[in-house]
């Protein structure tokens, strides 16, 4: 009986844990996208010669890179759930 309470404690806390994860992967995810359209719109401004984009631009590319490789790595690893990599592959196809 103890055994059997043990395993369902486990199960409850493991939804916990994967709920507050999934939460903190949206909140990249949604970092991730937000940033890829600073950066895209410094990027092109950049372009025209903007001097303000010109100086901002490679550190919104250095910050954008460094959550692109975070997100990445979560993928691999299988942190991601099925909603957020619907949301991560729709990102990807806006950004060509």
């Amino acid at each position: 009986m103890e055994s059997k309470e043990l395993l369902v404690t486990m199960e409850n806390s493991t939804k916990v844990n994967n709920r507050i994860g999934d939460h903190k992967w949206d909140k990249y995810l949604d970092d991730y996208f937000n940033y890829f359209k600073e950066y895209k719109k410094h990027y092109n401004k950049s372009i025209e010669g903007n001097s303000k984009s010109l100086s901002i631009y490679p550190y919104m590319q250095q910050k954008w890179e460094s959550l692109k490789r975070r997100i990445s790595r979560a993928h691999k690893y299988n942190r991601l759930n099925d909603k957020q990599i619907e949301r991560l592959i729709v990102m990807k196809i806006k950004e060509y």
